[in-house]
């Protein structure tokens, strides 16, 4: 009986912590389109679960670079400061998905990354 108390009062603190932890943060979609640039190239559909759970590892400030755990808050869009064009020292969206996106997509060609631009911009 005393081992159950343990493990309840166990759960109970973990949960609490969990609730805490993920505070103010929705889930993560598992899908996110990105249409900056669809006036010229087709949206690339992200699997955002994917990279996050795979590339990231849970660590959203590797895309979301100006993203604070500690702020509360939910990452960013990443249009919300890259537009379609350069903006002062803010690079434009496109600038910023290729260097991020496809340098990374090159070292991970042999896992199958994508690595052209119909590989991501898909009709």
């Amino acid at each position: 009986m005393r081992v159950r108390g343990i493990a309840l009062v166990a759960a109970v603190a973990f949960a609490t912590t969990m609730v805490i932890t993920l505070k103010g943060f929705s889930a993560a979609p598992e899908k996110v389109t990105i249409d900056a640039v669809k006036k010229v190239k087709p949206a690339v559909v992200l699997n955002h679960g994917k990279h996050a759970k795979d590339i990231a590892k849970g660590n959203c400030a590797e895309c979301h670079h100006k993203w604070d755990k500690a702020s509360g808050k939910e990452p960013r869009k990443c249009t919300t400061c890259h537009k379609a064009k350069k903006e002062g020292n803010t690079p434009a969206a496109k600038t910023i998905f290729h260097k991020k996106c496809k340098d990374c997509h090159k070292k991970n060609k042999a896992k199958g990354a994508p690595t052209s631009c119909k590989g991501c911009h898909k009709k």
